[in-house]
């Protein structure tokens, strides 16, 4: 039987805890055990958090940080305390829906040992319970690597992943300066297995997300958005385009390092591909971003014309994509097309 672990981490989170560890007794398949790292709660966290453990119908274990960690590496820190063969991640103020511990377990077992972190869909709701929304983003299955973004980021709360993904690759290690929170645990789960093995979505809302004021992380996704949505002036594309290629290029030297570190020659070579083509990716955005910054017709000819030769836009995750071509091409011949 498969053994599943929930890992909390826990603030100041009194107003909305004993619903969702209701939710964790509500399971038609129990946790094997629920680790809790609180990070320095003041309000009632601590003691509600004791009371459920005292009663709880399967291991609770809390422990309660010596010093602020924050919730990327109290998340890490919790997730390596956890004794189950597979950890989800658990966020203080969601609320599971009580077939979530069951069908990720039979799941995975039909998955196949390649598989490390299984995704699954949620319902996105307000505090208050309003505009309640699901967001399912694949079809159920594996995912395939070539049709999905490496900047694709799954909350945490969506994730269960196999517990030897902690030490398989040691991306706790290495900065990641692109994110919006570098020490985000659940960047690392989704890049490790993006890198190393393979990832299964399940298309099934399976935890009703609350956002409100106080999510640690509110506003990240739309703040990381603001540059690609605008279109509406060359200098933002030109700008977008730069810090793109400038974050794929960080990431190139992150896959480097940790290849360099790998034992194993599966992983080695796995790391190793995915930074050359992130390298490659980053030199791509670059050209893109010269494209528009006001280039006479001939270099911008020139300039599109070598993109081509590259097979930069070839389809597929690893290439710009079709309507990148399409719309750089609009742009070389007629830049009036795309600003005016």
């Amino acid at each position: 039987m498969t053994k599943i672990s929930i890992a909390m981490c826990t603030y100041n989170g009194a107003i909305h805890l004993e619903e969702q560890l209701q939710s964790f007794l509500a399971q038609d398949r129990l946790p094997y055990e629920l680790q809790v790292g609180d990070d320095g709660s003041m309000d009632a966290t601590l003691d509600i958090l004791s009371a459920f453990a005292a009663s709880a119908p399967f291991p609770v274990v809390v422990h309660r940080n010596d010093e602020r960690l924050g919730f990327g590496r109290n998340f890490t820190e919790t997730a390596r305390r956890c004794r189950g063969e597979w950890i989800a991640f658990s966020d203080q103020d969601d609320v599971w829906d009580s077939r979530k511990l069951s069908l990720c377990a039979n799941t995975i077992g039909s998955v196949g040992e390649r598989v490390n972190l299984l995704i699954h869909a949620y319902t996105r709701f307000k505090h208050n319970g309003s505009e309640t929304t699901d967001v399912i983003e694949f079809a159920t299955g594996l995912i395939d690597r070539s049709d999905v973004s490496i900047d694709y980021e799954p909350g945490g709360f969506q994730q269960i992943f196999r517990r030897s993904l902690l030490d398989r690759v040691p991306f706790d290690r290495h900065p990641m300066p692109w994110v919006g929170f570098p020490q985000a645990h659940d960047v690392r789960t989704w890049l490790t297995s993006y890198a190393v093995g393979d990832v299964y979505y399940l298309a099934e809302p399976l935890v009703r997300h609350r956002r409100h004021g106080l999510n640690v992380t509110h506003g990240a996704a739309d703040d990381r958005q603001t540059i690609a949505k605008t279109s509406d002036a060359r200098s933002n594309n030109r700008a977008h385009y730069i810090r793109v290629g400038q974050i794929r290029r960080e990431m190139s030297l992150m896959f480097s390092a940790l290849a360099l570190e790998s034992k194993d020659d599966s992983d080695r070579n796995s790391l190793r591909t995915i930074a050359n083509e992130l390298g490659q990716q980053s030199r791509w955005l670059e050209q893109r971003g010269k494209l528009y910054s006001g280039l006479s017709l001939p270099d911008r000819i020139q300039t599109y014309a070598g993109l081509l030769l590259r097979m930069a836009y070839r389809s597929g995750n690893s290439g710009l994509g079709q309507k990148s071509a399409l719309k750089d091409a609009a742009y070389t011949l007629a830049p009036s097309l795309i600003f005016d």
